[in-house]
């Protein structure tokens, strides 16, 4: 396993900010750290405890030489961690920029997270999982690996994620279920309300109206919908 490198200048200030560049290199707050082969974009802050780009917790990890990029103004909270990709996977994990990362919330190797996306703390994402733009995880909500979470979706906190999460709707429950549409998040992105009222019509027809009408013929086992 090789050397990962990191320096141990400390520094007494709440948070830091990342100059553009990073690569492969090693910046600390106390108690925060930037490993190995990571790239960071200019202005993203880093709070104490979190730690970016340090080995994968994967089985098969072997030492190989895997990145980390990340874009520009992200904020990572405390005790976040990020991993780097895997030689499986493709060997790169990357994160959007405008991100926020609140407290102790995990993205695992392999990841693809897009632009302005939040996760709230202690959001879990297993390995290779999508999360499209403006995308919202809500407090420990947790992501089985090889799911995507669709662009603009809304996640509710303590859902478990073992399905594909579609754009545009909101999610909640465990198991979880779609509730209806992400219409608040797609009015701040700016779409217009024509268009979101044909995607409000097509959650309803797929998703709500058949979950009302199974419910009339059907115990409640066997209407659970997929996302």
């Amino acid at each position: 396993m090789p050397s990962w490198p990191r320096t141990s200048s400390w520094a007494p200030t709440p948070s830091w900010t990342v100059p553009s560049g990073s690569a492969p290199a090693a910046c600390s707050t106390p108690t925060a750290w930037s490993w190995g082969h990571t790239t960071l974009g200019a202005g993203n802050q880093v709070f104490p405890g979190a730690v970016l780009g340090a080995p994968p917790q994967d089985l098969k990890y072997s030492g190989d030489v895997t990145t980390l990029l990340i874009g520009e103004s992200n904020v990572f909270r405390e005790h976040v961690t990020v991993h780097p990709g895997t030689v499986k996977g493709g060997g790169v994990t990357r994160v959007g920029s405008h991100g926020l990362f609140m407290v102790g919330c995990h993205v695992a190797h392999d990841c693809t997270v897009g632009d302005r996306v939040v996760l709230a703390n202690h959001v879990l994402l297993a390995g290779h999982i999508k999360v499209g733009d403006r995308a919202i995880l809500n407090g420990a909500a947790a992501c089985h690996h090889y799911t995507s979470v669709g662009r603009l979706s809304y996640v509710g906190g303590l859902t478990r994620i073992t399905q594909d999460v579609h754009p545009f709707t909101v999610v909640e429950g465990h198991p979880a279920r779609v509730r209806g549409t992400n219409k608040v998040g797609m009015q701040r992105a700016g779409i217009p309300e024509a268009s979101i009222e044909k995607v409000e019509e097509t959650v309803r027809l797929v998703y709500i109206s058949k979950r009302e009408g199974a419910r009339e013929g059907e115990p409640w086992g066997h209407h659970r919908l997929s996302m």
